[in-house]
């Protein structure tokens, strides 16, 4: 069983839709069609109830997907952990990168940059000095990452404290603006 054919799988189950995930993994949805068929014969279980308006998994789809289904989030993210997504005005491209250096520590990033050793996505708050002390330049002015994801993590969930939502709402903003 291939692996891009459960990511198939999990993405039309996930969204409920063939066509919903044939325009998601940008492919035709006839591909993705014949992928679920495909993957059908391969495990001798029809894993997907389809009429020309409805889907909904079978007994063995559910529990096919219940078990892949973290494990391709996973992979998602790995994947675009080797990849940039820029966007500019209404377009949104992914660059695939080759790093030489992977570093979790974006200011260590920045001063490898600073140092010579190549191209570094940053966020604006850290490199904005070295920017304008012409140290760093910035190679692709029209374009930007589509940002950093930030969480609250509370003792309680912002649903039942009217205190704490009003507090992450001041936040969101400001915090959004500062990793741009």
């Amino acid at each position: 069983m291939e692996l891009e054919s459960t990511r198939v799988f999990v993405k039309v189950a996930e969204l409920g839709s063939f066509s919903k995930a044939a325009d998601f993994l940008r492919l035709p949805k006839s591909t993705v069609s014949r992928t679920i068929s495909r993957l059908e014969l391969e495990s001798g279980t029809k894993l997907l109830f389809r009429t020309t308006r409805n889907l909904a998994l079978t007994q063995a789809g559910r529990v096919f997907f219940n078990e892949c289904f973290e494990s391709i989030k996973v992979l998602e993210k790995a994947r675009k952990s080797v990849q940039w997504v820029l966007t500019s005005g209404k377009i949104t491209t992914e660059i695939p990168i080759r790093p030489k250096v992977v570093c979790s520590q974006m200011s260590s990033l920045m001063k490898m940059a600073v140092l010579g050793a190549g191209i570094a996505l940053v966020p604006l708050y850290l490199c904005q000095q070295e920017l304008n002390s012409n140290n760093l330049v910035r190679i692709l002015p029209d374009w930007a990452n589509l940002g950093l994801s930030v969480s609250f993590v509370t003792p309680t969930s912002a649903k039942t404290s009217g205190r704490l939502k009003l507090i992450m709402d001041s936040l969101e903003a400001p915090i959004r603006l500062t990793l741009r």
